[in-house]
């Protein structure tokens, strides 16, 4: 696999330099900049380089940027270079090379695809300038994770070449100075040698800039903080799986403190723990999905992402195996060590209370019906869901961080689906403008889509089991423990009776039942299963009028036993004969008068209803399958309205009715295992009866043991499925994937197509994986008439997604949506989105979908929502979004907030969703609640504004408390509730950037408690904030420790190299006393690119001090036409110097009325106290000019000076020598 960035640095001792002489030295900056490098190839036509952002239709301004294509190249702080640019670097060079500093040359290499499919590439155009922000992040990053580079000591300059197959960047880096730790003296002994770690970290930073995935950060956010406290939360709650994995400790173990951490543990331990966390999340369907999601999200990342990033060989190569079992797989780290870890604890503190009479609480609460999307994002859908959502941010937003205050730009990088991505910004923005700190929750986001990729099995009205069970259970056992006689009317009694209507479980009758199914119980005498022996022997019996046997032949075709072309047509003539035939017999038995019918009425009622409740040779009516159960009055029916109730078959689900009636059926005279494993499951999930999982095991254990004994005399599928699941999630028993592979093969091969199903789930598993087993098993599934819902060919189109066999998936997915499978029209919806890139076939399949009954929490609408969204189609969105709120969507609720909010300007309808979004129980982190408070702000509604951000802040919302500190501060003038926020703020692990920090130690100043502002500031500058460098270096510099200046100085350093104008005037004031050069250095960057006439006034001082007067009168010229009152006078001082009388009044003049005392006293004809440099500059220009050419005032000022002059020219040079002396004690 060809990573997506490669690259390569070495460095040289000695280089050639232009203007040189002579060509046997290599001069890289030449050879980066000659012309044909920036002229695609001609075996490389993928594009016409231009030199500008990407302007398709401006091929003026490209033909104009041509023309300098020889200075193409840029630098940290340049977008592209001059002639006189490159003359300053080639002077700094020899600098640098007679000090003996090597050039580092190095070449990043991009694969063009990998620059097209993230959009650097567009057409035949290269997005030039984002590809050079990416490449002097990467370089400055580089520097900054390198020990041996100092970024305050290196220049650097790049250039993109276009000249091969490959676009890439070749820079050369050189210091300014040789370091004394790295003298050319040792230059063998490799301590020039630029990190490995530093080269990675180039790669890394550029990375995300081109593809800015968070995939893999937000995956491990899911792991955990939804994943992990899910499964350990389901493990708390069964005290069977705590009992049992304390039992596998070892006793000797127990007692030691130490020894309850999974990396203490030996292999065998390790895996067993594994194996119990493996259970819980088998048996839990939301688990399972979640985890399934997750390994497949691990295996997209390492694929799409590590490998593709890094190449087949990297140490990134391992990704998924390192998040799963920790690096070199030694247990310190990832998934099963952090979840093995929680359960080691929890079942330490149950050893150690257990002997105690400690009662532990069990009552942990349930996982939610579906993820929010931070978690999602909201997880996610921040962690699922899709990355390409616009983000639309606010029109304005008063009590968001104001640039001269906070020096940032912020968006809220929370969740995906539920926050809004990213933005790539400055850091801080110009004076005067504020920052639009983008909140939560946009209509998409990230990565990672809806949903994770198995939920929405899980998220549909049915119940629990059902993802296992995807129609209401068909037990159909067709089976009573009694063997009554068979029945035989008064008429079928006589000689002549050909065919006698009867129900008769003869040996013959249970003979094909054992060809049926297949006997092995009997190991000297199996009976393999033989559907065509079958057949016959059911042939004979029900043609001597056994009603049982036309109703199993009936069965042989519906369940594809018997293989034929009119199967359905077959199967369907046999149970209407059957129907026909029960009836028949229902009516004489029902004129009898003798007790022994009684049970045949019973029986026989419950048949017909069975049969009219599944529409098996009669039109489905669950009316009429409600009133032949209740005639019927036996265990079986009791437990079939049962699941009438449970199920909501044709009428309301009543859980409570459900259970009454499952408690009837057991308390009916016989064993019913089918009634205990639903009374079982009521308790577990706490349906129609109050949760009891002590109970629920019990009631389990008995349905096992039960159909255990039922299925050694009738082998029907079903019932080998249901023994088979209770085997795989540990119901009434220990997990045993060898028994539940057994059960459900047993019941596979009888073409039960649920068992397909949940084999080709089992093969999935870690535990059973085998892809190809999976997918055999599921082939057949597809294939297998039985599936009138599609439940095969949508687990089989997902199969082949995980797979990315994309045209395959598709195919059965759009099988599986033609039989009304929600799941796989809202796969396909997706499938066309993501992968196809066709938003026709997306609509069609989402609409499907959405319009569905089994969108009962609004998912695919709030999808479909979204797609309408990011096709600006926002009328189509919010009908959706609304379809979907009314269903309790919280995400839906939400992204009408925004809509309503952003699109449609209408505030009512904003604060009505995000109102509902608010008060969801899904608001886990204040999303809504936070946004609405923003709502509330910019409508001035302060005190509503401050409760739904406390609301927020107290879900431990970042952006919440941030905003309340401002507010509390600004509107409410409360510094101490302002000082509890952000406190809340500055020390959460969001504040990534320092942002609160910063406005936590601006609040501290104002009140003079200048330790606490350090201490803020500095929190603030170590996160990179500048105007936290900023801050930090001011107060440091004011210190009488010479170490606290020095630190000060580096934290100026730091803001000014990242050009924030203040730190750059203040080192250069600060250098001004007693270092001339670096104060210069400083000044003339803020005096001329900046404009600031205070740094304009003090480097003309600087210039003074230097008898530069013309450099000196250009600066105070400058600050004088700025404004400056001090400006101003120096300005007029230096004139009237030079005899230009009246030009100087007019300026001591402007100086005076802007309230410059100095001026004032010149302009009144007062003694004036003028400051030093110009009394020194005045004298020594008298000594050259004509004293009657200035005022009588000035002269005799002059005349006095005069005799001064030697005095103040000794006093000077003392000045100097103590700045000087200063200098050396402070470098000391």
């Amino acid at each position: 696999m060809t990573p997506g960035i490669f690259h390569k640095c070495k460095f040289v001792y000695k280089w050639r330099i232009s203007g040189d002489g002579g060509k046997k030295i290599f001069d890289f900056l030449d050879y980066m900049l000659r012309p044909e490098a920036f002229e695609p190839s001609k075996h490389a036509d993928e594009m016409e380089y231009v030199y500008s952002e990407f302007i398709p239709n401006e091929k003026s301004q490209a033909q104009d940027i041509k023309k300098e294509r020889s200075y193409g190249a840029f630098t940290s702080t340049k977008d592209n270079l001059t002639a006189a640019d490159l003359d300053k670097i080639r002077q700094q060079e020899r600098a640098s090379r007679s000090e003996g500093c090597p050039k580092y040359a190095g070449v990043i290499s991009f694969d063009n695809a990998y620059l097209r499919k993230n959009d650097f590439i567009v057409g035949n155009m290269l997005y030039r300038q984002a590809l050079v922000d990416a490449a002097r992040k990467g370089i400055n990053a580089m520097i900054d994770k390198s020990q041996k580079l100092d970024a305050s000591n290196c220049y650097w300059v790049g250039a993109i070449h276009v000249n091969t197959g490959n676009v890439h960047i070749h820079y050369q880096l050189v210091e300014y100075h040789r370091l004394e730790d790295r003298r050319i003296t040792y230059k063998n002994r490799g301590q020039d040698n630029v990190e490995l770690a530093v080269l990675y970290e180039l790669k890394r930073v550029m990375t995300h800039c081109i593809d800015k995935s968070k995939a893999a950060q937000e995956l491990t956010k899911f792991q955990r903080d939804v994943l992990a406290p899910h499964i350990k939360s389901e493990f708390a709650g069964s005290i069977q799986k705590i009992n049992a994995l304390i039992d596998k400790i070892p006793e000797e173990l127990k007692n030691s403190g130490n020894q309850w951490w999974y990396a203490k543990q030996s292999e065998p331990i390790k895996n067993e723990i594994q194996s119990c966390i493996r259970s819980v999340i088998d048996e839990n369907p939301t688990l399972s999905i979640m985890f399934d999601t997750y390994l497949h999200k691990l295996d997209e990342i390492q694929a799409a992402l590590f490998r593709k990033r890094y190449g087949q060989n990297s140490k990134w190569a391992n990704y998924k195996e390192t998040q799963l079992y920790g690096e070199n797989k030694n247990g310190k780290d990832g998934f099963y060590s952090r979840v093995g870890n929680s359960f080691l604890n929890i079942c330490r503190e149950y050893y150690m209370t257990k002997d105690k009479n400690i009662q532990i609480d069990n009552n942990i609460p349930e996982p939610k019906m579906y993820l929010s999307e931070k978690a999602s994002d909201p997880v996610s859908e921040k962690l699922w869901s899709d990355t390409g959502i616009n983000n639309i941010s606010e029109k304005s937003d008063e009590y968001l961080p104001e640039n001269e205050d906070e020096g940032f730009l912020v968006s809220a990088d929370i969740l995906q689906d539920s926050y809004d991505e990213p933005q790539d910004t400055n850091m801080y923005l110009s004076e005067n403008k504020k920052d639009d700190f983008e909140d939560a929750m946009p209509y998409d986001s990230s990565e990672n889509s809806d949903i994770p990729d198995d939920l929405e099995m899980y998220l549909s009205s049915r119940n629990y089991d059902e993802l296992y069970e995807p129609n209401a259970p068909d037990y159909s056992t067709d089976i009573f423990p009694q063997e009554p006689e068979a029945y035989l009317s008064e008429n079928d009694k006589s000689d002549q009776a050909v065919e006698r209507l009867r129900i008769d479980w003869s040996k013959n009758y249970k003979l094909a039942l054992d060809y049926m199914y297949g006997n092995e119980q009997n190991k000297s005498a199996v009976i393999k299963k033989d559907p065509e022996k079958a057949f016959e022997i059911l042939s004979i019996e029900s043609k001597s009028g056994n009603i049982i046997a036309t109703y199993d032949i009936g069965k042989l075709y519906d369940s594809q036993m018997l293989k034929s072309n009119d199967g359905d047509t077959l199967s369907q003539q046999y149970y209407s004969k059957a129907f026909e035939d029960f009836h028949k017999l229902l009516s004489i038995v029902s004129m009898s008068d003798d007790k022994r019918d009684n049970w045949t009425k019973s029986y026989l009622n419950y048949r017909i209803g069975k049969m009219y409740e599944y529409g098996l040779g009669v039109t489905q009516d669950y009316n009429s399958a409600i009133e032949h159960y209740k005639l019927s009055e036996n265990k079986y029916a009791y437990f079939a309205l049962g699941n009438i109730y449970n199920y909501g078959s044709g009428v309301e689900t009543d859980y409570a009715k459900a259970f009454d009636y499952y408690m009837h059926s057991l308390s009916s005279k016989g064993v019913m295992p089918f009634a205990s494993y639903a009374v079982g499951q009521a308790y577990e999930l706490g349906q129609g009866v109050e949760k009891d999982l002590s109970s629920a095991h019990n009631f389990y254990a008995e349905a096992l043991k039960g159909l255990e004994k039922v299925f050694t005399k009738n082998h029907d599928d079903n019932i080998s499925y249901k023994i088979g699941m209770m085997y795989l999630n540990g119901k009434g028993t220990d997990i045993d994937l060898e028994c539940a592979e057994k059960y459900l093969l047993l019941s596979a091969d009888s073409n039960n197509y649920k068992a397909q199903y949940m084999l080709g789930k089992l093969y999935q598993s870690d535990n059973k994986k085998d892809l190809q087993k999976a997918e055999k098993v599921l082939i057949n599934g597809a294939e297998n008439a039985q599936d009138k819902t599609g439940l095969c060919e949508y687990s089989l189109g997902k199969l082949y997604l995980s797979q990315e066999r994309y045209d395959k998936a598709a195919s059965y997915l759009e099988r599986s949506a033609a039989k009304d499978n929600y799941y796989a029209a809202y796969t396909l919806g997706k499938l066309y989105q993501e992968q196809f890139n066709d938003n026709t076939q997306a609509e069609k399949y989402l609409l499907q979908a959405a319009d569905h009954k089994d969108d009962t929490m609004g998912i695919a609408a709030y999808r479909l929502g979204k797609l309408y969204l990011a096709q600006e189609r926002f009328t189509d969105a919010a009908a959706y979004l609304q379809q979907s709120a009314a269903k309790d969507n919280y995400f839906a609720a939400y992204a009408l907030g925004k809509l309503y909010h952003e699109q449609f300007e209408d505030n009512t309808q904003a604060e009505k969703y995000l109102l509902h979004a608010a008060d969801h129980k899904d608001d886990t982190m204040g999303i809504a609640a936070y946004r609405l408070g923003k709502l509330y702000l910019a409508q001035k509604k302060f005190t509503d504004a401050a409760a739904y951000l406390e609301r927020s802040a107290a879900k431990d919302n970042y952006f919440a408390a941030y905003a309340l500190g401002k507010l509390y501060q600004e509107q409410f003038n409360d510094n101490t509730q302002a000082e509890k926020y952000l406190i809340q703020a500055a020390d959460h692990k969001d504040d990534t950037m320092g942002i609160a920090a910063y406005r936590l130690g601006k609040l501290y100043l104002s009140e003079n408690n200048r330790r606490k502002a350090l201490q803020y500031f500095t929190n603030a500058a170590d996160k990179d904030s500048i105007p936290g460098m900023y801050a930090a270096g001011k107060i440091l510099l004011d210190s009488k420790k010479t170490a606290e200046v020095s630190k000060g100085v580096r934290y100026l350093s730091s803001a000014a190299d990242k050009d924030f104008e203040p730190a750059i005037y203040t080192l250069g004031k600060y250098y001004s006393s007693f270092n001339s050069t670096k104060a210069k250095e400083y000044l003339k960057r803020s005096a001329f690119e900046y404009n600031d006439p205070n740094a304009q006034y003090i480097l003309g001082k600087v210039y003074l001090s230097e008898n530069k007067h013309k450099m000196a009168e250009d600066c105070f010229r400058r600050c004088a036409l700025n404004g400056n009152d001090s400006g101003q006078l120096a300005y007029g001082l230096m004139l009237l110097r030079d005899g230009q009388k009246k030009a100087a009044y007019q300026w001591l003049r402007k100086s005076a009325r802007s309230g410059n005392d100095i001026a004032k006293k010149i302009i009144s004809g007062k003694k004036a106290d003028i400051p030093f440099e110009f009394r020194l500059a005045g004298c020594m220009q008298a000594q050259r000019t004509l004293l009657h050419k200035s005022s009588n005032m000035l002269r005799k000022a002059l005349k006095s000076e005069e005799a001064k002059t030697a005095r103040l020219m000794r006093e000077f040079e003392i000045e100097q020598e103590m700045a000087k002396a200063k200098e050396k004690s402070r470098s000391v």
